[in-house]
């Protein structure tokens, strides 16, 4: 092989290797819809629910449920007037719980549960549960209806709590430790 067919064909691998690369751009794919089918039905699910818990309401008139912010119902069992503080970012609090489903039907008491404690959104418990428990003071005993959405969802907890279980949570909160002392 001559030095100038060499050279020749470096030449043509530099002007063919040289080209400028050719961008990939992302497939893009028709949706089947399947977003506006799981909205459809999310949406059904949470007047269902909601239809539920009116009617819980309705047939405990001794109790004044309040419809939070955050998408759940709760009503105070036993109040403590006297105390004024509230759980805070950082807190401990020590509570402890029963869960029912809409029956009343005992999913897990609370002695199943025990003593929890819970650091003020710094660790993750059910949202529902998270939300309720800034709501309460110190000695406090609260009812809250939990649609699925803000307890265990699609999921359920694999266990006792079925898919997109509503559920009653009664709360005991036993003590709250300030995290700034």
């Amino acid at each position: 092989m001559s030095f100038n067919k060499i050279i020749h064909g470096f030449v043509i691998l530099m002007f063919v290797g040289c080209n400028n690369p050719v961008p990939r751009y992302p497939v893009l794919k028709k949706s089947s819809g399947n977003l506006k089918v799981t909205v459809a039905h999310n949406k059904q699910l949470v007047k269902l629910q909601d239809a539920a818990f009116r009617q819980i309401i309705i047939e405990n008139p001794d109790k004044h449920f309040i419809n939070s912010q955050n998408g759940f119902w709760y009503a105070f069992i036993k109040q403590n007037k006297a105390a004024t503080k509230y759980p805070t970012l950082g807190d401990k609090v020590a509570y402890t719980y029963q869960v029912t489903d809409l029956e009343n039907n005992i999913i897990y008491s609370t002695k199943e549960i025990g003593l929890q404690s819970y650091a003020v959104d710094k660790e993750a418990i059910i949202s529902g549960l998270q939300q309720g428990l800034k709501l309460m003071k110190e000695g406090e005993v609260v009812l809250f209806l939990m649609p699925s959405f803000r307890a265990y969802g699609v999921l359920g907890d694999r266990n006792k709590i079925k898919t997109n279980q509503p559920l009653i949570y009664t709360v005991y909160l036993k003590k709250i430790i300030n995290h700034k002392k």
